[in-house]
């Protein structure tokens, strides 16, 4: 039996063959559309009085299809909304060098690429040379020639030269809200020369490719490791006078060849400042 059914106070009909006809699949094929008004029985749906298993197949023959087209997208697009960016590569191509291209008798371990860093965990995952910008590197090479006239059996060995801004954003989030945001630069202001390739974190090394002594490991948060009360660290015998000459040494090798070095750690040494940072270099992002 054929019914039409005409609201009230509207132009919307609803037509419909009750009781309804079925395909092979279950699949409902009893009315054109649905007064809204009335009846709120959702679109491609059929009537309340149906069995569930009948209303359900549509909603199955429907929606899986749906559903298993976007697993099998995802699946596909996982592999690359997973892969890390190249930094080594993407460093090269923004124009940093290698320095140990430029002068292999220079020595590297970054600490951040291991979990032997204040972080406790490896964060350069893919970068695995000290890059620095060309300016900074000549300099460094500099460096290098002026400790070999000193001590031609001694070398740089480098910590940490540039440094990605989201690393950055990681170390200060560590260290935000405690006392030692003055070991960490606030990546808002964008003053850590690290971030543009002009500035390094270095030590010296002996003849056997040991580090000299210098009172602290590096990435040490304490006032032994402050360069502007050096003296006074020897007289209250945190730091020996060996250790203060070693400091001494590696400061003249480094301002010699144009690096500033910095009051709160004795590793760190800036090629240039951070006026001319922002002005003159590309921030790494």
């Amino acid at each position: 039996m054929n019914e039409m059914l005409t609201p009230k106070e509207s132009n919307v009909y609803s037509k419909w063959i009750y009781p309804p006809t079925y395909d092979s699949f279950g699949v409902a094929h009893s009315y054109e559309h649905f007064d809204f008004y009335k009846h709120t029985i959702p679109l491609g749906f059929p009537s309340p009085k149906v069995p569930f298993v009948k209303t359900f197949v549509p909603f199955v023959q429907t929606f899986v299809p749906f559903v298993v087209k976007i697993i099998i997208l995802f699946s596909f697009s996982l592999p690359i909304f997973c892969q890390q960016l190249d930094w080594d590569k993407h460093l090269k191509d923004m124009g940093f060098v290698n320095i140990q291209d430029l002068d292999p008798t220079i020595q590297v371990h970054l600490i951040y690429a291991t979990a032997s860093n204040f972080m406790n965990k490896p964060v350069y995952e893919n970068i695995t040379k000290a890059w620095l910008h060309p300016d900074a590197a000549q300099k460094l090479i500099q460096a290098q020639r002026n400790l070999k006239r000193e001590h031609p059996s001694y070398s740089l060995l480098v910590y940490d030269a540039a440094r990605p801004m989201e690393v950055q954003r990681q170390m200060w989030e560590l260290v935000r809200g405690t006392p030692y945001v003055y070991y960490v630069s606030n990546p808002i202001n964008q003053n850590g020369r690290h971030n543009y390739g002009m500035a390094v974190d270095i030590t010296i090394v002996d003849t056997n490719g040991q580090p000299l002594p210098m009172g602290t490991p590096i990435d040490f948060f304490g006032e032994e490791a402050h360069t502007d009360q050096e003296p006074a660290l020897v007289k209250t015998g945190k730091i020996t006078a060996n250790e203060y000459q070693n400091r001494r040494l590696l400061r003249r090798v480094m301002q010699q060849a144009s690096f500033t070095s910095v009051t709160s750690e004795w590793w760190h040494f800036n090629a240039c400042s951070a006026e001319v940072a922002k002005t003159k270099y590309k921030i790494i992002e």
